[in-house]
């Protein structure tokens, strides 16, 4: 698959998000990884729903 965004057009700095659960490492986020910009996975976006959706719930 082609990458969502060419990474010739992304600034220095910018950090690129991936909300695929797996793999935890897509292709976007290891092209982009390579050229030296940040990445953050989206496991960490599910941990902060899952935290969010058990307080309004009263579930947590």
């Amino acid at each position: 698959d082609p990458l969502p965004l060419p990474l010739d057009a992304v600034d220095e700095g910018t950090l690129i998000a991936d909300i695929i659960m797996s793999p935890t490492e897509t292709a976007w986020m290891k092209s982009a990884s390579d050229r030296g910009l940040s990445v953050h996975p989206g496991r960490h976006m599910l941990d902060c729903q899952i935290e969010l959706i058990g307080s309004f719930t009263g579930a947590l």
